[in-house]
């Protein structure tokens, strides 16, 4: 076998064993999504306590405040994160999902819990939604092709936009590739953004988050809450 044919190969697994991870994924949250219209508290998702101190290291590293508009960015079925955000910090958030039966899941979850007012589920792509309406855009692991939903930040959100980029430690690189400026994955190196700071790897979860700033309008740049400036 050629190295460029074991290399397709390798790719073609790792695809598949992403798309394999993802199916599992929005079924355990669209099942628990189904079980909290019909009573059950959000607090007893899973991972909720990992969604929980996530947010929190993202939210103290951005200086996320009540006054941010956040986009959250694959939000899937029930968007444990956004709702973290929403109540951990009084941020309004608006979550993007492809699938329209996500956003219809996550819809019913936020009226069910009474904070259609702060969260709203749009059915819409990070590639070519819309940005520059969002101070903090928190885009997910499971999010690909990044480097698409980078451009999009960089031709149209607004100066100064804080983005947190959740990249993958650990084993779970095999199915996502950790995010690093010049890593192909990163796919324009960074150009256009700066690299602030990082979260502490949890020991229960191999995710971390880098928090990236786009220079505002005098070419300095942001490391305070947008409207604080």
């Amino acid at each position: 076998m050629s190295i460029a044919s074991e290399r397709y190969n390798q790719a073609f697994q790792q695809e598949a064993a992403r798309y394999e991870y993802a199916e599992a994924a929005q079924k355990r949250e669209a099942d628990f999504a189904t079980q909290v219209v019909g009573g059950t508290p959000v607090e007893e998702y899973p991972n909720y306590d990992i969604a929980s101190r996530l947010v929190t290291a993202e939210a103290e590293l951005a200086g996320i405040t009540p006054d941010d508009n956040v986009l959250f960015i694959g939000s899937g079925p029930f968007p444990s994160s956004a709702i973290c955000l929403a109540r951990q910090y009084d941020a309004s958030v608006t979550c993007y999902d492809t699938d329209s039966v996500a956003c219809e899941s996550s819809s019913a979850v936020f009226k069910k819990i009474g904070m259609e007012d702060k969260l709203k589920a749009v059915n819409a792509s990070g590639e070519s939604g819309p940005v520059e309406d969002f101070s903090v855009i928190v885009v997910a692991l499971e999010v690909m092709p990044k480097q698409d939903v980078l451009q999009n930040i960089l031709n149209h959100a607004q100066p100064g936009v804080k983005v947190i980029m959740r990249s993958s430690e650990g084993q779970r690189q095999s199915l996502f590739p950790a995010l690093r400026p010049g890593n192909p994955a990163f796919g324009i190196n960074g150009e256009g953004f700066h690299p602030v700071g990082s979260t502490v790897r949890q020991p229960d979860f191999d995710v971390v988050s880098t928090l990236y700033v786009r220079p505002s309008v005098n070419g300095k740049i942001n490391t305070k809450p947008i409207g604080k400036v």
